[in-house]
């Protein structure tokens, strides 16, 4: 009855759609099988947290997609994992809410234990786009500086994770 753990959530850099802001961030999603109560928070790499913005209820079966952080060109992400607490619909939340017999918590609030609660660790966005970004990021730099670099020269420069 609870969502599946997708063992682990690639973040995905997205553009938004406000034409006045158009600011990359990172965003996560994974497939629900059915519609959730939902509360997540960030775990950043300093160890602290911070609330994501999910809906308290998403429909579903469906794909949850939601903000993780804003994204810094060259940087990696500060999240390092999410944890997810989900609980069954309350009636309301649709029009034939499911219920599950186990006794667990049920969602009437949210502050404390999810009747499931996932922790999944989180993956920088990579591949070519990732590294493309972090090259043009290094060319910016050192044309401000008035330097000239090779690509091969400062491949250390680049994070770990992102070196191919």
């Amino acid at each position: 009855m609870g969502p599946v753990h997708p063992g682990e959530i690639t973040l995905k850099v997205k553009t938004s759609s406000v034409a006045t802001s158009q600011r990359e961030f990172l965003a996560a999603s994974m497939p629900t099988p059915r519609g959730y109560r939902v509360v997540g928070d960030a775990v950043l790499r300093n160890g602290s947290t911070v609330r994501l913005g999910i809906g308290l209820y998403e429909g579903g079966p469906a794909e949850l997609s939601f903000y993780v952080q804003d994204a810094t060109r060259g940087q990696l992400p500060e999240t390092k994992s999410l944890v997810l607490r989900f609980w069954p619909p309350l009636p309301g939340d649709e029009p034939s809410p499911w219920e599950c017999p186990c006794g667990r918590p049920t969602g009437e609030t949210v502050d404390g234990e999810g009747h499931w609660t996932l922790r999944i660790p989180v993956i920088p966005p990579s591949g070519l786009v990732a590294v493309q970004r972090a090259f043009m990021e290094l060319d910016r730099q050192a044309r401000k500086a008035g330097e000239n670099w090779c690509r091969r020269c400062t491949s250390g420069k680049l994070p770990r994770e992102w070196r191919t």
